[in-house]
């Protein structure tokens, strides 16, 4: 097995080992001793590529390392442009960190992704009082909470959404290489990954990068 292994890896330089055990359990248990995991996604039905045998949830679900997911179509070959979702969590502050990390590593722009909803929405300010604001004194407020909360930002887009899903589209409208999310992991059982992670997972096309909430990068 190893030598077949070692075979599709080919020129690539890359260590291969091969360890018996349950999938979940072994990978998971590598994981929790690495800074990040890669993992390819295959299959064209939504459920197919967001399982994968069950492994990538499973490992989102621990909260203890970065995950990487990288659709087939979309090989990471080169990354100019990292989108990173803000928002006054501290998940999304890791996210941001480790967006920074990648940022001084690949040369590449940081781009944050906010998005504003009315009260009821997915993304209502709880870090503002927007009672009898205009939207645009709410995206201006909020622009400036958040340039505050995040530095150093190469740029910032505050846009009005009443969908996790409408930050996916955004990052599909801003052409980015990444999409960088914090994940709330271990905090929180009803919504356990955070509903714009969960969105993300079901809908972008993209390379997307997973970042627990505890990770220090």
């Amino acid at each position: 097995m190893e030598a077949r292994v070692r075979e599709a890896l080919g020129a690539t330089g890359l260590k291969a080992r091969v360890l018996r055990g349950l999938p979940a359990f072994v990978v998971g248990g590598e994981a929790a001793r690495a800074k990040l995991v890669v993992l390819g996604q295959t299959g064209d039905d939504p459920l197919e590529r967001l399982a994968r045998g069950g492994l990538a949830r499973y490992l989102l679900h621990r909260g203890e390392v970065p995950v990487l997911l990288v659709p087939p179509e979309r090989p990471l070959t080169a990354v100019r442009r990292i989108g990173v979702g803000l928002d006054e969590s501290d998940a999304s502050l890791a996210a941001f960190r480790l967006a920074l990390s990648w940022k001084e590593a690949l040369g590449a722009e940081v781009l944050g992704l906010h998005l504003v909803s009315g009260e009821g929405g997915c993304c209502y300010p709880t870090y503002l009082d927007p009672k009898g604001l205009s939207l645009a004194e709410v995206l201006e407020k909020a622009e400036a909470f958040l340039r505050a909360r995040y530095t150093p930002l190469d740029r910032l887009l505050v846009t009005k959404g009443e969908d996790e899903a409408d930050l996916v589209e955004l990052a599909r409208r801003e052409k980015l290489d990444l999409l960088v999310l914090g994940s709330k992991a271990k905090r929180t059982w009803r919504r356990r990954l955070g509903g714009t992670v969960e969105a993300a997972l079901q809908r972008t096309d993209l390379p997307l990068l997973v970042v627990p909430e505890a990770t220090v990068w």
